[in-house]
């Protein structure tokens, strides 16, 4: 998180540098954007180091997404900027889900961040999430039950195959002019299988992805 940090530091004091140089309207324009772009995400990191750093456990608890969804809204639409269009679609019976609160939230800002980085001259974005039984485990590894699956659905400018292969790996990324650093999707991935659930991704080029987190329903109160 540290190297994020760094890396989101580095794209706005290069544009302070483009800019004191005398940069023209039309690049100052795409300089300003990935800096604000750039202060958002910083800051988002920032609350999320914050709170992790809070106290040495991390305690799972019974949380429920749809409270979580709805908190994170504002928050939300400052990480997409004011060109993207956010529309949420929570179920009302929504399971809770047995997870680490600050963790959840650090993988729903990862995804954001994503696919905002997706949609550079906006778009629409729709977060969904709905209850959800597996039969039977998937192909991709994921176990049978009750789960409740969030999607976000970006309107972007989606991923070719062979890329699209490897999202998940360690420090791939595309985008090393936004300072990212290939790590969000996996800490993503791997908060998904630390809580039993699993993570894919389906996307074709020119036409937007879709990211499909399950979560494994919580065990009733007693």
């Amino acid at each position: 998180m540290a190297q994020d940090l760094n890396n989101m530091l580095a794209v706005i004091a290069s544009g302070l540098v483009s800019i004191e140089r005398g940069a023209d309207p039309q690049q100052l324009s795409r300089l300003l954007a990935g800096m604000r772009r750039a202060i958002r995400n910083a800051a988002s990191m920032s609350d999320d180091i914050a709170e992790l750093s809070v106290g040495p456990v991390m305690t799972r608890e019974q949380v429920s997404l749809a409270v979580a969804l709805r908190e994170l809204e504002d928050r939300a639409r400052a990480i997409l900027g004011e060109g993207v269009d956010l529309r949420t679609e929570i179920a009302r019976d929504l399971w809770r889900v047995h997870v680490v609160p600050s963790y959840l939230r650090f993988a729903l800002c990862n995804l954001l961040a994503n696919a905002a980085d997706a949609m550079p001259k906006g778009g629409a974005l729709v977060v969904r999430a709905f209850n959800t039984f597996r039969r039977a485990p998937t192909a991709a590894g994921g176990a049978a039950g009750d789960f409740v699956r969030i999607e976000i659905i970006d309107s972007g400018e989606g991923i070719a195959p062979d890329v699209l292969s490897r999202v998940f790996d360690p420090f791939f990324t595309t985008r090393q002019s936004l300072g990212r650093t290939g790590l969000g999707l996996r800490q993503v991935q791997r908060f998904a299988r630390q809580f039993g659930g699993d993570v894919v991704i389906e996307s074709d080029l020119g036409s937007g992805t879709r990211v499909i987190l399950h979560l494994p329903r919580a065990a009733s109160r007693t």
